[in-house]
Formats: structure tokens, sequence, C-alpha cells
């Protein structure tokens, strides 16, 4: 019995390759790229468009590690008093992406960011005034998963097209239940640098 272990052992340290497996293994290739996103999404039961950017570094044509940002350009408003008020929103934070195929002229990725937000509340000022007046600011943690199908233009510009579903988790409002700022989103990603 003690052969058959002892011949076991050395045959785990003859062949190190079948024993241990990494997500990351052998020379590691590192690109990057950056771009702007326009995402259309569910806002306050209403059609809204985000605008923002994202970017990331892309190890073995695979794997990006990465981040972006996003910002309401559609103006929304709430009803609070008989008075109508603005809603603006906008979040930010990393992002892990996973690339199917990336040499493929059409391939895939899957992605999820995981970010904090905001949401402010506010009056425009009357009249000839300038500026606003905000009743509410508040924060919020967000988990926004999402697929693309991205198609290689040239060697250094993509242009996916996405959807996902961005999941608000914190939000505490008087005025604005946490599920309006909860939607499913269609984005168009355009994608510069090396892949």
């Amino acid at each position: 019995m003690k052969s058959i272990l002892l011949t076991a052992f050395l045959l785990f340290l003859t062949f190190p390759g079948l024993s241990e497996e990494t997500l990351i293994s052998g020379e590691v290739e590192s690109g990057g790229y950056g771009g702007p996103v326009v995402k259309f999404t569910q806002f306050n039961d209403d059609l809204g468009v985000m605008v923002g950017g994202e970017g990331g570094w892309i190890i073995n044509h695979q794997f990006v590690l990465g981040g972006g940002g996003y910002g309401m350009t559609t103006r929304h408003e709430i009803s609070i008093d008989d008075e109508e008020y603005n809603i603006d929103m906008g979040y930010g934070g990393g992002l892990v992406r996973y690339i199917i195929k990336s040499d493929d002229i059409v391939h895939y990725d899957i992605s999820t960011m995981f970010a904090g937000g905001g949401v402010n509340i506010s009056k425009e000022a009357p009249g000839d005034d300038i500026g606003t007046t905000s009743i509410e600011t508040d924060e919020f943690f967000v988990l926004d998963p999402s697929v693309h199908v991205v198609i290689n233009f040239t060697e250094w510009f993509r242009l996916g097209f996405g959807m996902g579903y961005r999941q608000t988790f914190g939000y505490e409002s008087e005025y604005l239940e946490e599920s309006k700022l909860n939607g499913a989103h269609a984005a168009i990603t355009f994608k510069f640098g090396e892949f």
C-alpha cells in the first residue's frame, strides 16, 4: 500500500500540468480599450437615455478588468404636492467581462458592473432665476449584468450591442420607490483600443 501511495505521489510531482489548473497560465498578453456608451433604459416607468463611457485592461483576449460610468441625459419628472420636480440619476464603478472568441468578426461577451450611484430630486428656480434647489439626494449600490454581440470593424475599433438589467440596492427616498430606478436596458458601445 505504501509503495502505491509513493508511486502516486511521485507521478503527481512529475506531471504538475495534470495536477494544477489556473484561470490564466503561460505568457500573459495585454490589451486595453475605451470608448463611449449609450444606454436606452427603463427609468421611473418611462424610457430614458444614459450616456457615459467605459474602458478596461484586456487579459489574453478574454478577460477584462475595467470600469465605467453613466448619467441620465433625458428629462424625467415626479409630482410632489402638485409640483413637478426633476429626477437625475447616475452611477459608475468596476466592470468584469468575459469575451468569447475575440478574433471572430462577430463574437459575444458577458459582463457585470459593480457600481455606486446617486439620485437627485430637484426643482428649477422660478422665473429668471438661475439654478436648481435639491429637495433630496440619496446613494445606492448597483449590480448591472449584461450580454453583448460585438462586431470587429478594424483591428482597433469594435462596436457592441448589448442588453442587460440594472438592479439597485439601498436606495431610500421619501418621494420615489427604489423599483423605479431598476430596469432593463439596451446599449451601444464604441470600443477603441488594442484587443
